[in-house]
């Protein structure tokens, strides 16, 4: 089927290969040669980087922690839970380098990547389970310092499977999706679902773009589509709110 791509990311669609996970590995070594350039750019200034592990039920699971330059205020940090996107079976923490960076410095939050087990090394349902350790080592572990107060933990960026009656529990939520990907209608379901569930729910789909397609952040609606993210997760974490 083909797809009015946007003008600025249309030349660069037909660079992508079809997906095509028949041999993993070189799926993997793909994406790193295609972020190696990508993160060579990003202006790190004003964020501080750590590499960590964090004890999970039989191993320790490395997670990448990006945190604001400056002194913890007294009413602590927002905290983001990113788990980074590819599927399950590729990516890694390089991934979600660049958005990192700009979350931590811009909504002064902290932000935690996690490099949580792949397929089809750990089968399912090691990838989705391997991001609760975090989750709850990231909030622990802001909630012991004693300038912070509770987090808001927000966990995102790849798909997960939810059981019904999870939904209801789930907090405030954005759902964006690209137009030309293979997640959009599961994406526009887990919107719906949710609103039926009672949820606060704001979905947003962008014209012309496709899977993969915010790895060019110079086009226009690449910009347009980060500019909402940030909006969404100011607003979820309470960033420049009375606290």
């Amino acid at each position: 089927m083909p797809y009015a791509f946007d003008p600025e990311l249309a030349p660069v669609a037909e660079l992508v290969p079809a997906g095509d996970l028949h041999d993993v590995a070189e799926a993997r070594a793909w994406i790193d040669t295609l972020m190696a350039p990508l993160n060579a750019g990003v202006d790190t200034t004003g964020v501080v980087i750590d590499d960590r592990a964090v004890p999970g039920s039989d191993v320790a699971i490395p997670v990448r922690v990006y945190s604001p330059a400056v002194p913890v205020p007294d009413r602590g940090r927002p905290a983001l839970l990113d788990i980074h996107g590819g599927g399950f079976p590729v990516g890694g923490m390089d991934m979600e380098h660049g958005f990192a960076v700009q979350v931590s410095r811009e909504l002064g939050a902290v932000v935690v990547v996690v490099g949580y087990r792949r397929a089809p090394e750990h089968p399912f349902p090691a990838p989705s389970t391997t991001a609760t350790p975090p989750c709850r080592g990231c909030t622990k572990a802001l909630t012991r310092s004693a300038s912070a107060a509770p987090a808001s933990v927000s966990a995102g960026r790849a798909p997960a499977a939810v059981w019904p009656p999870a939904l209801y529990c789930s907090p405030a939520t954005a759902v964006a999706h690209q137009c030309a990907s293979s997640l959009r209608d599961e994406g526009i379901l887990y919107a719906l679902r949710m609103m039926e569930a009672g949820v606060p729910v704001e979905q947003h789909t962008f014209p012309g773009t496709f899977h993969g397609s915010a790895a060019v952040p110079t086009a226009a609606v690449s910009r347009r589509a980060h500019r909402e993210l940030l909006t969404a997760l100011r607003r979820g974490l309470k960033v420049d709110q009375p606290q």
